[in-house]
C-alpha cells in the first residue's frame, strides 16, 4: 500500500458525505462505490454505495486508521477518466467531528479532497450580492497572459485578485439561482433583486470552497459589497462585508 500524503482526517464514526467534484448543493451527486481497508494490513473490511446525496455510514466508531478506497464509478475528472483514490481516516473517541463532510477534486496528481468540517458557512444578511474575490494574502497568482508578455508578477500583501472563480446561488430546494464569474479585477455582481434565504458557494482552482448562508431582502440601506478571500490549502476562508 501507499501511504497518502495528507494526514488522516480525524472522525469519531466511519460515516458522512462526499461531494462530487463542482458539487451544487441540494443537487443528485452520482453514487459512488466505497471500500473500507484498514490501515495497518489493507484488507478489505467492507463495501458500500453511497446515497444519491453522497452519504454513507459503515456503522465504525471503534478506534483505529482505515482508508476510505473510491472504486471506479460514474464520477469522471476533467480529463474523462474515473476518479478513484485513498482517503486516510482515523477513528478517535475525542475527534472534534462524529462524521466526515468532503468536497472531492481530481488533478493530474489524481485524487484531491478538502475537509469542509473546520469550515462551517458563514451567514450573511444582504440587499444585494456582489463583491470581490482575492487569494490569501501574499500569494501569488500567475496569469496566462503575463508569462506570454514576460511580465513581472507582483505579490499583493492584501492578497491579489482572483479572475474566473465561480461563484454560485442556491435556493434550499437546491434550484440553482445565479452562476456568476469573476472578472480580471475579481470583481462579480448579481444583477437579480432577491428575497429569502440562499447557499452561497465561491471557488477556484488550487483554493477550497468558501461557503455562506446568505439572507437577502431588497433593501437599499443593506446594499453592501463583501470581500471574500480564499484560505490557504487546508484553511479556511473568510469574508469582510464593506
Amino acid at each position: 500500500m501507499t501511504w497518502p500524503r495528507v494526514a488522516p482526517i480525524l472522525v469519531r464514526s466511519l460515516k458522512g458525505i462526499l461531494h462530487a467534484p463542482n458539487y451544487v448543493p441540494g443537487q443528485l451527486n452520482p453514487r459512488l462505490d466505497l471500500a473500507l481497508l484498514s490501515g495497518s494490513s489493507g484488507q478489505r473490511l467492507a463495501t458500500l454505495q453511497t446515497s444519491e446525496t453522497g452519504n454513507f455510514d459503515f456503522g465504525i466508531n471503534a478506534p483505529g486508521t482505515h482508508f476510505l478506497n473510491l472504486e471506479p464509478s460514474a464520477m469522471r475528472g476533467w480529463d474523462g477518466s474515473q476518479i478513484t483514490g485513498r482517503i486516510a481516516v482515523s477513528v478517535e473517541t475525542d475527534a472534534p467531528s462524529d462524521h466526515l463532510e468532503l468536497e472531492l477534486g481530481w488533478t493530474s496528481c489524481g485524487l484531491s479532497y478538502i475537509d469542509l468540517i473546520p469550515c462551517p458557512p458563514a451567514e450573511w444578511h444582504l440587499g444585494r450580492l456582489w463583491g470581490r474575490v482575492v487569494a490569501p494574502a501574499g500569494a501569488l497568482v500567475v496569469r496566462g497572459e503575463d508569462l506570454l508578455r514576460h511580465s513581472a508578477v507582483p505579490i499583493d500583501p492584501a492578497g491579489p485578485a482572483i479572475s474566473d472563480a465561480e461563484v454560485l446561488l442556491v435556493d434550499p430546494n437546491g434550484r440553482l439561482i445565479e452562476r456568476l464569474r469573476t472578472d480580471r479585477s475579481g470583481e462579480f455582481a448579481s444583477m437579480q433583486v432577491l428575497a429569502g434565504s440562499y447557499e452561497l458557494l465561491v471557488r477556484s482552482a488550487s483554493f477550497g470552497t468558501y461557503r455562506a448562508r446568505v439572507f437577502t431582502e431588497p433593501d437599499v440601506s443593506l446594499t453592501t459589497s463583501v470581500r471574500i478571500q480564499f484560505g490557504r490549502r487546508g484553511t479556511c476562508g473568510s469574508a469582510r462585508i464593506q
